[in-house]
């Protein structure tokens, strides 16, 4: 598929992936979201200082990125993400339910705001990664999946650790 006939995706399309549990949602009400923060541990003391939303429009494929240059921006990030998110009805991710949301409503919670993920459906792809390639695969991560399923190899990506 094209990426600027990504809108003419069925508005079905996420139920089978999610095992049913996400509600038809036309494909311009989908954001795809990842964060990219100063640790893996989780907890108060990780912060997301950048989270990217990925969505669908007319044109294609659209990424905004909120980027905190410093610790005292995190109030505007968190209700500028809020505020943007605003907009989508599903939460796409990739192991953003271990993870990524999480992390995302504990600094809603550090920061005293309400995060904007109650609302939203989520639909994790690594689950259903898992279900698809667990037995043929060693390894479900992102990069791998890529690599030996789509044969992409990543150029000039920092590693993840």
């Amino acid at each position: 598929m094209d990426i600027a006939d990504l809108a003419e995706l069925p508005e079905d399309l996420l139920g089978p992936l999610s095992a049913g549990t996400v509600e038809p949602a036309h494909p311009l009400k989908w954001a795809f979201l990842d964060t990219e923060t100063t640790g893996l541990a989780g907890g108060t003391g990780t912060y997301a200082f950048l989270v990217g939303v990925g969505a669908i429009d007319a044109q294609g494929f659209r990424l905004r990125q909120f980027f905190m240059r410093d610790f005292g921006e995190e109030a505007s990030l968190l209700w500028r993400l809020s505020e943007h998110l605003a907009q989508f009805d599903v939460l796409i991710t990739y192991n953003g339910k271990a993870y990524d949301q999480p992390l995302l409503e504990t600094r809603y919670r550090m920061a005293r705001a309400p995060h904007p993920f109650d609302r939203m459906q989520h639909l994790d792809l690594l689950f259903g990664a898992r279900r698809l390639w667990k037995l043929r695969l060693e390894s479900c991560r992102l990069v791998d999946l890529e690599n030996q399923i789509l044969g992409v190899e990543r150029q000039g990506d920092l590693p993840g650790r």
